[in-house]
């Protein structure tokens, strides 16, 4: 999940109740036409996160429904927030956001299993790649990031290939 802005934030506060909502259902409409290009563009290989951009047209509205008819507010910035996020960025923005804090996170987590050596030949070769390698890269079937030691998909691809994280 991205931060929340806080120009956006400020701007989402100054409105009253009634034009959060329509806010929120306008950009809601926005997001829905703009699903299937973002689904395309911002899903990684057996992509199955809870990201909005992940989501079915059906349960974006159940969840602007929720929202909307919520006393949550946090939860209804976040929401817009997000809304505003798909809704407003540019492909190319989102798509170098998604990528960079997927390389991030990759390099990250093999600082934790990798040696010294290792790790800087492979931050090496990313850093010669161009954005939309790596883009490619980071969407396909050959990258795999294991962020989360515990997960299911982590486990069944150690179980399933007979390998240790090392």
């Amino acid at each position: 999940m991205f931060k929340l802005d806080k120009r956006f934030i400020k701007f989402f506060k100054s409105l009253k109740p009634e034009k959060q909502i329509e806010w929120v259902e306008k950009q809601t409409e926005k997001v829905v036409k703009r699903l299937p290009t973002l689904k395309k563009k911002l899903s990684v290989f057996d992509d199955k996160s809870d990201e909005l951009y992940n989501i079915g047209e059906d349960e974006l509205k159940l969840m602007k429904n929720i929202y909307t008819s919520t006393t949550n507010k946090k939860g209804l910035l976040q929401f817009a927030n997000e809304l505003r996020m798909y809704g407003d960025v540019s492909l190319r923005k989102l798509m170098k956001s998604f990528t960079q804090r997927r390389i991030e996170s990759f390099l990250d987590n093999l600082k934790k299993v990798a040696s010294e050596d290792e790790y800087n030949y492979v931050k090496s070769i990313i850093n010669q790649m161009r954005s939309e390698e790596l883009n490619q890269f980071v969407r396909s079937k050959y990258f795999f990031d294991g962020g989360s030691l515990s997960s299911e998909d982590f486990v069944k691809f150690l179980n399933e290939f007979s390998v240790t994280v090392g």
